[in-house]
Formats: structure tokens, C-alpha cells, sequence
């Protein structure tokens, strides 16, 4: 039981990796139109299902956990499928998507992302305050979720290390395992903080106050060189 425990103790920085990234993505969804929706979505469902692949390889390989001890587990569809026992069976999409080739994608959509902060924060057509408020947070939040997976990822524990056939630990090698798409995850990560920092230094447009009740109404003084317009006719007498 200690085992578990100790998984699930080790495994909560990456979870709340995920919920911030979950976070981000309803930000990014509600203070974009309909165009920016793919690229939240997209980073949501990467991240979600490749941590679930993670998860329980983790879980029924390296941690050699029986099943049968834990009924609530056991009876899940997501366990199910993915091991029976102490047998891991690989996930189809999990597979695919937990590749270096994603990571570095998911990199480059965070630099992407940070740009069109930077630009869009200091553009002529500058948003409303609100929007640029949830782009801010969902610029930091994501960032810091990128370097939060970073940080687990290099600073996780040796037992957490899936084992080959002969029940060794296959240590890893960023070099060799992610390469340049890990420092695309940093260098992304890192760019969403720093433009977050950006976009909250950028000027808002100034509210205007909304006139009182009751007010006078204040009137542009004339001056010289602005045209008169010339009074209205006058009406006709009516005959007598």
C-alpha cells in the first residue's frame, strides 16, 4: 500500500499540470473567437491522453500493482483497457501522441501562442480589457503548466522508470528520448510567462465614463476656422 501512496504523492505535480493547462484552455476558448479554438483544444486533448497513457504505464508496469486489491480501480473502463493484472497493453492513440515529434509541436504552439499575445497586446485594434485579462492568465497559467511538466519529467523518481524485459530501469536521456523538442517546451513555457508579463504592461484603452442623469451635456467650443452652417430658412406667414 505504501507504494501507491508514494506513486500518488509523486504524481500530483504532474495532475496539477494538467488541471492548469485545463484551466488555460477554457481562458483561451472564452476570450478568443471561434478561430483560436483548435489550438486550446488541441494542447488539452495532447496533454490529457498522454497522461493517461503515462499514468498507467506507470501505474501496472513500474509499480506492479494487483488490481484485484483495489475493486474501484479494477472496475474502471480506462484501467481495463489498458491492463489486466500487472500486463500493460499499449493505447493506440496514447502511442502516438506521447512521441517527441508531439512534445515539439505542443512547444512551437506555445511560442505561437505568446507571439500573438505580444502582437495582438500591442496592436491598433486593441482588445477590451476583460479579453486581455483571460489572455494573460491563460498565457501564465499554460506557462507555468509547461515548465511544471518539465520539472516532473527531469526530477521524477528512478522507480518511476519503466523497466525493459529483463526488469531493469530504462534510464532516461533527453538528449536521445525528446532532444529538441524538450527545449521547444521550455523555450515555450518560458515565452508564455514572459509574454504574459508583456501583456499586462501593455495600455488599455480608456473607459470612457457614461454621462449622469441630469447632466449638461459639454459642448466643443467653435473656433475660427470651422465652418458656420448657415441658419434654417424662416417660415412663411401664414395669409391673414
Amino acid at each position: 500500500m505504501g507504494k501507491v501512496n508514494d506513486f500518488f504523492a509523486r504524481d500530483v505535480l504532474y495532475q496539477v499540470g494538467v488541471c492548469l493547462l485545463f484551466v488555460a484552455t477554457i481562458l483561451y476558448i472564452t476570450a478568443f473567437s471561434t478561430r483560436y479554438w483548435a489550438v486550446g483544444i488541441f494542447k488539452l486533448l495532447t496533454i490529457e491522453i498522454s497522461s493517461v497513457n503515462i499514468g498507467l504505464f506507470q501505474y501496472c508496469n513500474v509499480m506492479k500493482v494487483d488490481l484485484s486489491q483495489y475493486p474501484l480501480l479494477r472496475d474502471s473502463d480506462a484501467l481495463k483497457s489498458g491492463c489486466h493484472n500487472h500486463v500493460f497493453k499499449t493505447f493506440t492513440v496514447g502511442e502516438l501522441l506521447d512521441k517527441p515529434f508531439i512534445s515539439g509541436i505542443l512547444g512551437l504552439l506555445s511560442i505561437a501562442c505568446a507571439l500573438v499575445g505580444i502582437i495582438w497586446a500591442n496592436s491598433k485594434i486593441l482588445p477590451s480589457p476583460k479579453q486581455l485579462r483571460k489572455f494573460f492568465l491563460s498565457n501564465i497559467i499554460a506557462g507555468i503548466e509547461g515548465l511544471i511538466a518539465v520539472i516532473w519529467f527531469v526530477f521524477k523518481s528512478d522507480d518511476m522508470l519503466p523497466e525493459d524485459n529483463y526488469g531493469n530501469k530504462m534510464y532516461r536521456n533527453l538528449e536521445l528520448d525528446y532532444g529538441w523538442s524538450f527545449y521547444l517546451m521550455i523555450a515555450g513555457s518560458i515565452l508564455l510567462i514572459a509574454s504574459a508579463i508583456f501583456i499586462n504592461m501593455a495600455p488599455l484603452p480608456a473607459a470612457q465614463p457614461a454621462p449622469k442623469a441630469g447632466s449638461v451635456k459639454h459642448v466643443q467650443p467653435i473656433s475660427k476656422d470651422t465652418p458656420v452652417p448657415p441658419p434654417p430658412p424662416h417660415p412663411a406667414q401664414p395669409l391673414a
